[in-house]
Protein backbone atom coordinates (compact mmCIF):
# COMPACT_ATOMS: atom_id res chain seq x y z
CA UNK A 1 0.00 0.00 0.00
CA UNK A 2 1.13 3.51 -0.74
CA UNK A 3 1.43 5.92 2.09
CA UNK A 4 0.34 9.45 2.90
CA UNK A 5 2.51 11.08 5.48
CA UNK A 6 2.40 14.33 7.35
CA UNK A 7 5.81 13.75 8.83
CA UNK A 8 6.75 16.91 10.61
CA UNK A 9 9.95 16.42 12.58
CA UNK A 10 8.89 15.61 16.15
CA UNK A 11 11.10 15.65 19.19
CA UNK A 12 11.12 11.84 19.47
CA UNK A 13 14.87 11.50 19.87
CA UNK A 14 16.39 14.93 20.31
CA UNK A 15 18.89 13.47 22.70
CA UNK A 16 18.94 10.07 21.01
CA UNK A 17 22.43 9.02 20.17
CA UNK A 18 23.55 12.61 19.82
CA UNK A 19 25.12 13.11 23.22
CA UNK A 20 22.28 14.18 25.50
CA UNK A 21 22.84 13.54 29.19
CA UNK A 22 21.05 10.67 30.82
CA UNK A 23 19.15 12.35 33.69
CA UNK A 24 16.61 15.14 33.94
CA UNK A 25 16.61 17.76 36.64
CA UNK A 26 13.29 18.13 38.43
CA UNK A 27 12.41 21.82 38.59
CA UNK A 28 9.44 23.75 39.89
CA UNK A 29 6.66 25.04 37.68
CA UNK A 30 8.16 28.52 37.40
CA UNK A 31 8.89 29.34 33.79
CA UNK A 32 7.52 26.03 32.43
CA UNK A 33 4.93 27.82 30.28
CA UNK A 34 7.54 30.09 28.71
CA UNK A 35 9.89 27.17 28.04
CA UNK A 36 7.15 25.11 26.39
CA UNK A 37 6.02 28.06 24.26
CA UNK A 38 9.62 28.67 23.16
CA UNK A 39 10.45 25.02 22.42
CA UNK A 40 10.80 23.74 18.87
CA UNK A 41 9.15 20.40 18.02
CA UNK A 42 8.14 19.27 21.50
CA UNK A 43 5.69 16.36 21.63
CA UNK A 44 2.27 17.10 23.06
CA UNK A 45 2.76 14.51 25.81
CA UNK A 46 6.09 16.03 26.87
CA UNK A 47 4.68 19.55 26.84
CA UNK A 48 1.65 18.46 28.88
CA UNK A 49 3.90 16.80 31.47
CA UNK A 50 6.10 19.90 31.70
CA UNK A 51 3.02 22.04 32.43
CA UNK A 52 1.54 19.55 34.90
CA UNK A 53 4.32 18.32 37.18
CA UNK A 54 4.33 20.62 39.05
CA UNK A 55 1.34 22.53 37.65
CA UNK A 56 2.26 25.74 35.84
CA UNK A 57 0.18 28.63 37.11
CA UNK A 58 -1.73 31.25 35.14
CA UNK A 59 -4.68 31.37 32.74
CA UNK A 60 -2.50 31.03 29.63
CA UNK A 61 -0.72 27.97 31.01
CA UNK A 62 -4.04 26.35 31.96
CA UNK A 63 -5.47 27.04 28.49
CA UNK A 64 -2.42 25.51 26.80
CA UNK A 65 -2.54 22.49 29.09
CA UNK A 66 -6.23 22.01 28.22
CA UNK A 67 -5.44 22.24 24.50
CA UNK A 68 -2.67 19.68 24.83
CA UNK A 69 -4.94 17.30 26.73
CA UNK A 70 -7.52 17.43 23.96
CA UNK A 71 -4.86 16.92 21.28
CA UNK A 72 -3.49 13.89 23.11
CA UNK A 73 -7.02 12.45 23.35
CA UNK A 74 -7.27 12.68 19.54
CA UNK A 75 -3.99 10.85 18.96
CA UNK A 76 -3.61 7.13 18.42
CA UNK A 77 -4.33 4.44 15.81
CA UNK A 78 -7.32 4.52 13.42
CA UNK A 79 -8.65 2.12 10.78
CA UNK A 80 -11.17 2.32 7.92
CA UNK A 81 -14.28 0.62 9.28
CA UNK A 82 -15.85 -0.81 6.10
CA UNK A 83 -13.40 -0.59 3.20
CA UNK A 84 -14.89 -1.36 -0.23
CA UNK A 85 -11.93 -3.45 -1.36
CA UNK A 86 -11.61 -5.36 1.92
CA UNK A 87 -8.17 -3.86 2.55
CA UNK A 88 -8.59 -1.25 5.30
CA UNK A 89 -6.65 1.94 5.36
CA UNK A 90 -4.80 2.56 8.61
CA UNK A 91 -3.54 5.73 10.22
CA UNK A 92 -1.68 6.77 13.33
CA UNK A 93 -1.80 10.29 14.71
CA UNK A 94 0.31 12.28 17.15
CA UNK A 95 0.68 15.99 17.84
CA UNK A 96 3.46 18.37 18.83
CA UNK A 97 4.08 22.06 19.44
CA UNK A 98 6.50 24.22 17.51
CA UNK A 99 7.00 27.60 19.20
CA UNK A 100 3.56 27.28 20.75
CA UNK A 101 1.72 26.34 17.53
CA UNK A 102 0.11 22.89 17.16
CA UNK A 103 1.10 20.54 14.34
CA UNK A 104 0.21 16.93 13.56
CA UNK A 105 2.23 13.88 12.65
CA UNK A 106 0.08 11.49 10.62
CA UNK A 107 0.97 8.39 8.65
CA UNK A 108 -1.74 6.70 6.56
CA UNK A 109 -1.54 3.40 4.72
CA UNK A 110 -3.96 2.61 1.92
CA UNK A 111 -4.36 6.09 0.42
CA UNK A 112 -2.34 7.55 -2.43
CA UNK A 113 -0.38 10.75 -2.21
CA UNK A 114 2.24 12.67 -0.29
CA UNK A 115 1.42 15.45 2.15
CA UNK A 116 3.48 18.41 3.32
CA UNK A 117 3.47 20.14 6.70
CA UNK A 118 0.14 21.29 8.08
CA UNK A 119 -0.80 23.26 11.19
CA UNK A 120 -3.62 22.14 13.50
CA UNK A 121 -6.47 24.48 14.46
CA UNK A 122 -9.83 24.05 16.24
CA UNK A 123 -12.78 23.26 13.96
CA UNK A 124 -16.54 23.88 14.06
CA UNK A 125 -17.25 20.70 12.11
CA UNK A 126 -19.79 18.65 14.04
CA UNK A 127 -18.25 15.72 15.83
CA UNK A 128 -14.65 16.85 15.32
CA UNK A 129 -12.34 18.97 17.46
CA UNK A 130 -9.40 19.91 15.23
CA UNK A 131 -8.55 20.21 11.57
CA UNK A 132 -5.47 20.52 9.37
CA UNK A 133 -5.31 21.62 5.75
CA UNK A 134 -1.88 20.80 4.40
CA UNK A 135 -0.90 20.82 0.73
CA UNK A 136 0.27 17.70 -1.06
CA UNK A 137 1.21 16.38 -4.46
CA UNK A 138 -0.59 13.81 -6.62
CA UNK A 139 0.64 12.91 -10.11
CA UNK A 140 2.96 15.91 -10.07
CA UNK A 141 0.17 18.33 -9.18
CA UNK A 142 -0.27 20.38 -6.01
CA UNK A 143 -3.41 19.21 -4.20
CA UNK A 144 -5.14 20.60 -1.09
CA UNK A 145 -5.80 17.99 1.59
CA UNK A 146 -8.12 18.26 4.55
CA UNK A 147 -8.01 16.27 7.79
CA UNK A 148 -10.45 16.35 10.69
CA UNK A 149 -9.55 14.88 14.09
CA UNK A 150 -11.74 13.55 16.89
CA UNK A 151 -11.14 11.18 19.79
CA UNK A 152 -12.80 8.29 17.97
CA UNK A 153 -12.59 9.26 14.29
CA UNK A 154 -10.35 10.65 11.56
CA UNK A 155 -11.76 12.13 8.37
CA UNK A 156 -9.51 12.60 5.33
CA UNK A 157 -10.02 13.82 1.78
CA UNK A 158 -8.20 15.62 -1.01
CA UNK A 159 -9.17 17.28 -4.26
CA UNK A 160 -11.00 14.92 -6.60
CA UNK A 161 -10.95 11.97 -4.15
CA UNK A 162 -13.70 10.28 -2.11
CA UNK A 163 -14.13 11.01 1.54
CA UNK A 164 -12.58 8.51 3.92
CA UNK A 165 -13.67 8.08 7.53
CA UNK A 166 -11.56 6.02 9.90
CA UNK A 167 -12.47 4.96 13.43
CA UNK A 168 -10.24 4.36 16.43
CA UNK A 169 -8.66 0.92 16.32
CA UNK A 170 -9.22 -1.31 19.31
CA UNK A 171 -6.31 -1.14 21.71
CA UNK A 172 -3.99 -4.08 21.23
CA UNK A 173 -5.48 -5.04 17.86
CA UNK A 174 -3.41 -5.90 14.82
CA UNK A 175 -4.75 -2.83 13.02
CA UNK A 176 -3.57 -0.58 15.84
CA UNK A 177 -0.14 -2.20 15.85
CA UNK A 178 0.20 -1.90 12.07
CA UNK A 179 -0.90 1.73 12.11
CA UNK A 180 1.46 2.79 14.87
CA UNK A 181 4.20 0.64 13.35
CA UNK A 182 3.84 2.37 10.00
CA UNK A 183 4.44 5.73 11.65
CA UNK A 184 7.54 4.45 13.42
CA UNK A 185 9.06 2.96 10.26
CA UNK A 186 8.51 6.21 8.41
CA UNK A 187 9.78 8.46 11.19
CA UNK A 188 13.01 10.20 11.99
CA UNK A 189 13.14 8.07 15.14
CA UNK A 190 13.39 4.90 13.05
CA UNK A 191 16.17 6.35 10.91
CA UNK A 192 18.04 7.44 14.04
CA UNK A 193 17.69 3.93 15.43
CA UNK A 194 19.15 2.42 12.24
CA UNK A 195 22.02 4.92 12.39
CA UNK A 196 22.62 3.90 15.99
CA UNK A 197 22.90 0.26 14.96
CA UNK A 198 25.44 1.17 12.29
CA UNK A 199 27.38 3.31 14.75
CA UNK A 200 27.45 0.68 17.49
CA UNK A 201 28.11 -2.42 15.38
CA UNK A 202 29.71 -1.01 12.26
CA UNK A 203 32.69 -3.39 12.43
CA UNK A 204 30.40 -6.44 12.30
CA UNK A 205 27.85 -7.75 9.84
CA UNK A 206 24.58 -6.32 11.16
CA UNK A 207 20.95 -5.75 10.25
CA UNK A 208 17.80 -4.49 11.94
CA UNK A 209 14.11 -5.35 11.67
CA UNK A 210 10.87 -4.24 13.32
CA UNK A 211 7.87 -6.47 14.05
CA UNK A 212 4.81 -4.24 14.37
CA UNK A 213 2.66 -7.03 15.79
CA UNK A 214 4.89 -7.75 18.78
CA UNK A 215 6.50 -4.31 18.98
CA UNK A 216 9.95 -5.90 18.86
CA UNK A 217 12.92 -4.07 17.34
CA UNK A 218 15.59 -6.66 16.51
CA UNK A 219 19.27 -5.95 15.93
CA UNK A 220 21.08 -8.87 14.32
CA UNK A 221 24.87 -8.99 14.52
CA UNK A 222 26.99 -11.58 12.75
CA UNK A 223 29.97 -12.39 14.95
CA UNK A 224 33.45 -12.75 13.43
CA UNK A 225 34.06 -16.10 11.80
CA UNK A 226 35.26 -18.73 14.24
CA UNK A 227 33.95 -17.03 17.40
CA UNK A 228 32.06 -20.13 18.54
CA UNK A 229 35.03 -22.41 17.98
CA UNK A 230 37.43 -20.02 19.73
CA UNK A 231 35.13 -19.78 22.75
CA UNK A 232 34.90 -23.56 22.87
CA UNK A 233 38.70 -23.74 22.72
CA UNK A 234 38.95 -21.43 25.73
CA UNK A 235 41.09 -18.78 24.02
CA UNK A 236 41.62 -16.04 26.59
CA UNK A 237 41.81 -13.13 24.14
CA UNK A 238 38.55 -14.20 22.49
CA UNK A 239 36.82 -14.51 25.86
CA UNK A 240 37.95 -11.01 26.81
CA UNK A 241 36.76 -9.53 23.52
CA UNK A 242 33.50 -11.43 23.77
CA UNK A 243 32.94 -10.21 27.33
CA UNK A 244 33.28 -6.64 26.11
CA UNK A 245 30.87 -7.28 23.25
CA UNK A 246 28.31 -8.78 25.64
CA UNK A 247 28.47 -5.67 27.82
CA UNK A 248 28.12 -3.50 24.74
CA UNK A 249 25.10 -5.44 23.46
CA UNK A 250 23.37 -5.23 26.85
CA UNK A 251 24.02 -1.52 27.21
CA UNK A 252 22.95 -0.79 23.63
CA UNK A 253 19.65 -2.67 23.96
CA UNK A 254 18.91 -0.83 27.22
CA UNK A 255 19.89 2.60 25.92
CA UNK A 256 17.97 2.31 22.66
CA UNK A 257 14.88 1.02 24.46
CA UNK A 258 15.04 4.01 26.82
CA UNK A 259 15.58 6.45 23.98
CA UNK A 260 12.63 4.99 22.07
CA UNK A 261 10.48 5.12 25.19
CA UNK A 262 7.95 7.55 23.75
CA UNK A 263 7.48 5.52 20.55
CA UNK A 264 4.39 3.48 21.41
CA UNK A 265 5.06 0.96 18.64
CA UNK A 266 8.28 -0.27 20.27
CA UNK A 267 7.98 -2.62 23.25
CA UNK A 268 11.38 -4.33 23.26
CA UNK A 269 14.83 -3.86 21.76
CA UNK A 270 16.84 -7.07 21.34
CA UNK A 271 20.40 -7.61 20.19
CA UNK A 272 21.00 -11.08 18.74
CA UNK A 273 24.52 -12.23 17.84
CA UNK A 274 24.84 -15.27 15.59
CA UNK A 275 27.49 -17.25 13.74
CA UNK A 276 25.84 -16.84 10.36
CA UNK A 277 23.08 -14.47 9.20
CA UNK A 278 21.51 -14.79 5.77
CA UNK A 279 20.06 -12.05 3.59
CA UNK A 280 16.59 -12.46 5.18
CA UNK A 281 17.92 -12.00 8.72
CA UNK A 282 17.34 -15.69 9.34
CA UNK A 283 19.57 -18.01 11.33
CA UNK A 284 19.47 -21.45 12.90
CA UNK A 285 19.04 -21.81 16.65
CA UNK A 286 22.42 -23.53 16.79
CA UNK A 287 23.96 -20.38 15.32
CA UNK A 288 22.79 -18.10 18.13
CA UNK A 289 25.53 -16.84 20.45
CA UNK A 290 23.85 -14.03 22.37
CA UNK A 291 20.46 -12.52 23.19
CA UNK A 292 20.22 -9.22 25.10
CA UNK A 293 16.72 -7.74 25.53
CA UNK A 294 16.07 -4.29 27.02
CA UNK A 295 19.41 -4.47 28.84
CA UNK A 296 18.91 -7.97 30.26
CA UNK A 297 21.19 -10.79 29.14
CA UNK A 298 18.89 -13.71 28.31
CA UNK A 299 21.42 -15.98 26.61
CA UNK A 300 25.21 -16.09 26.33
CA UNK A 301 26.90 -19.04 24.63
CA UNK A 302 30.09 -18.37 26.61
CA UNK A 303 28.25 -19.56 29.73
CA UNK A 304 27.96 -23.04 28.19
CA UNK A 305 31.71 -23.58 27.70
CA UNK A 306 34.61 -23.71 30.11
CA UNK A 307 36.27 -20.28 30.50
CA UNK A 308 40.07 -19.94 30.46
CA UNK A 309 41.81 -19.94 33.80
CA UNK A 310 42.30 -16.55 35.44
CA UNK A 311 45.78 -15.14 35.32
CA UNK A 312 47.38 -12.16 36.98
CA UNK A 313 47.04 -9.19 34.67
CA UNK A 314 49.05 -6.05 34.57
CA UNK A 315 47.27 -2.74 34.51
CA UNK A 316 45.91 -2.15 30.98
CA UNK A 317 46.88 0.75 28.85
CA UNK A 318 43.89 2.59 27.48
CA UNK A 319 43.69 2.82 23.71
CA UNK A 320 41.53 5.94 23.58
CA UNK A 321 43.54 8.31 21.41
CA UNK A 322 41.92 11.46 22.72
CA UNK A 323 43.52 11.42 26.15
CA UNK A 324 46.98 10.56 27.48
CA UNK A 325 46.36 12.06 30.91
CA UNK A 326 43.56 11.54 33.39
CA UNK A 327 41.23 14.13 34.84
CA UNK A 328 39.66 13.27 38.17
CA UNK A 329 36.21 14.31 39.31
CA UNK A 330 37.59 17.59 40.70
CA UNK A 331 40.85 18.42 38.90
CA UNK A 332 43.13 20.94 40.52
CA UNK A 333 43.91 22.81 37.34
CA UNK A 334 41.53 24.43 34.90
CA UNK A 335 42.20 23.77 31.19
CA UNK A 336 43.65 26.66 29.26
CA UNK A 337 43.16 27.71 25.66
CA UNK A 338 40.11 27.91 23.43
CA UNK A 339 37.66 25.33 22.14
CA UNK A 340 36.36 22.02 23.38
CA UNK A 341 39.67 20.20 23.01
CA UNK A 342 41.21 21.80 26.08
CA UNK A 343 42.49 19.21 28.55
CA UNK A 344 42.90 19.03 32.28
CA UNK A 345 46.45 18.12 33.22
CA UNK A 346 45.77 16.15 36.40
CA UNK A 347 46.85 12.50 36.31
CA UNK A 348 45.81 9.56 38.43
CA UNK A 349 48.37 7.93 40.71
CA UNK A 350 49.36 4.46 39.44
CA UNK A 351 48.05 1.40 41.26
CA UNK A 352 50.46 -1.08 42.72
CA UNK A 353 48.05 -4.03 42.84
CA UNK A 354 46.99 -6.14 39.86
CA UNK A 355 43.85 -5.36 37.91
CA UNK A 356 40.88 -7.62 38.56
CA UNK A 357 38.57 -9.08 35.93
CA UNK A 358 35.73 -6.94 37.30
CA UNK A 359 37.78 -3.78 36.86
CA UNK A 360 38.61 -4.73 33.27
CA UNK A 361 34.94 -5.31 32.48
CA UNK A 362 33.95 -2.05 34.19
CA UNK A 363 36.50 -0.19 32.06
CA UNK A 364 35.13 -1.78 28.87
CA UNK A 365 31.62 -0.75 29.86
CA UNK A 366 32.73 2.78 30.71
CA UNK A 367 34.36 3.20 27.29
CA UNK A 368 31.16 2.07 25.58
CA UNK A 369 29.03 4.49 27.58
CA UNK A 370 31.35 7.40 26.86
CA UNK A 371 31.11 6.64 23.15
CA UNK A 372 27.32 6.88 23.44
CA UNK A 373 26.77 10.01 25.55
CA UNK A 374 28.60 12.42 27.85
CA UNK A 375 29.09 11.71 31.54
CA UNK A 376 30.61 13.51 34.48
CA UNK A 377 33.12 11.67 36.66
CA UNK A 378 30.57 11.00 39.41
CA UNK A 379 27.80 10.37 36.88
CA UNK A 380 29.83 7.64 35.18
CA UNK A 381 30.57 6.00 38.53
CA UNK A 382 26.87 6.05 39.40
CA UNK A 383 25.97 4.53 36.02
CA UNK A 384 28.51 1.72 36.43
CA UNK A 385 27.29 0.99 39.97
CA UNK A 386 23.75 0.85 38.58
CA UNK A 387 25.00 -1.75 36.10
CA UNK A 388 26.12 -3.89 39.05
CA UNK A 389 29.80 -3.00 39.41
CA UNK A 390 31.24 -2.39 42.86
CA UNK A 391 32.34 1.04 44.06
CA UNK A 392 36.01 0.19 43.58
CA UNK A 393 35.44 -1.27 40.09
CA UNK A 394 33.43 1.78 39.01
CA UNK A 395 36.05 4.20 40.34
CA UNK A 396 38.84 2.26 38.66
CA UNK A 397 37.00 2.53 35.33
CA UNK A 398 36.30 6.26 35.75
CA UNK A 399 39.95 6.90 36.68
CA UNK A 400 41.28 4.96 33.71
CA UNK A 401 38.80 5.57 30.89
CA UNK A 402 40.70 8.50 29.39
CA UNK A 403 37.83 10.98 29.62
CA UNK A 404 38.36 14.73 29.60
CA UNK A 405 35.65 15.84 32.01
CA UNK A 406 35.72 19.42 30.69
CA UNK A 407 34.99 18.16 27.19
CA UNK A 408 32.30 15.86 28.56
CA UNK A 409 30.67 18.91 30.17
CA UNK A 410 30.74 20.75 26.83
CA UNK A 411 29.07 17.81 25.07
CA UNK A 412 26.43 17.64 27.78
CA UNK A 413 25.73 21.38 27.53
CA UNK A 414 25.35 21.15 23.75
CA UNK A 415 22.89 18.29 24.17
CA UNK A 416 20.73 20.28 26.56
CA UNK A 417 20.69 23.35 24.33
CA UNK A 418 19.56 21.16 21.44
CA UNK A 419 16.56 20.16 23.57
CA UNK A 420 15.31 23.44 25.04
CA UNK A 421 16.50 26.97 25.81
CA UNK A 422 18.53 27.57 28.99
CA UNK A 423 19.92 30.73 30.51
CA UNK A 424 23.62 30.64 31.41
CA UNK A 425 22.89 30.23 35.11
CA UNK A 426 20.23 27.54 34.48
CA UNK A 427 22.61 25.58 32.28
CA UNK A 428 25.41 25.78 34.86
CA UNK A 429 22.99 24.49 37.49
CA UNK A 430 21.86 21.66 35.22
CA UNK A 431 25.47 20.60 34.56
CA UNK A 432 26.27 20.65 38.27
CA UNK A 433 23.20 18.48 38.81
CA UNK A 434 24.72 16.02 36.32
CA UNK A 435 27.76 15.78 38.58
CA UNK A 436 30.17 18.19 36.91
CA UNK A 437 32.15 20.51 39.17
CA UNK A 438 31.34 24.20 39.18
CA UNK A 439 34.56 24.89 37.30
CA UNK A 440 33.75 22.30 34.63
CA UNK A 441 30.19 23.60 34.27
CA UNK A 442 31.28 27.23 33.92
CA UNK A 443 33.91 26.25 31.36
CA UNK A 444 31.36 24.31 29.30
CA UNK A 445 28.89 27.20 29.29
CA UNK A 446 31.64 29.57 28.19
CA UNK A 447 32.21 27.34 25.16
CA UNK A 448 28.59 26.97 24.00
CA UNK A 449 27.34 30.54 24.54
Amino acid sequence: MKRIRILIAALLLTALLTGGCGRKKITDGGGAYERVKASAYIKAEEAFEALSDPPAEGAEAEALRDLLGRLIACSGAFVQEQPEDGNPGRAAISFYLNRGEAYCEVSCDGFEGSVEDGAVTPTKEKGYQFESSPNGRLAGQDVPFRLLFAEDALWITWSGAPEYTLVRAKEGSGDAAEAVGSVFEGSEAYQKALEAVDGAFGDFGRAAAFNAGSGAFFVYVQAPEGTRADLEAGKRTVFERWSGFVQKAQAFSADLRTQLGDVKAVKTVSVIAVDLLNARNEYGQNDRLLLAKNGALEYNYADEVDPPEEETASEPETTREADTTRASGAPSTRPSGEGTTARAETTTAPRSSSVTAGERRALQTALFYLDSMPYSYSGLIDQLKYEGYSESEARYAADNCGADWYEQAVRCAEGYLDTMPFSRSELIGQLEYEGFTGEQARYAVSQVY
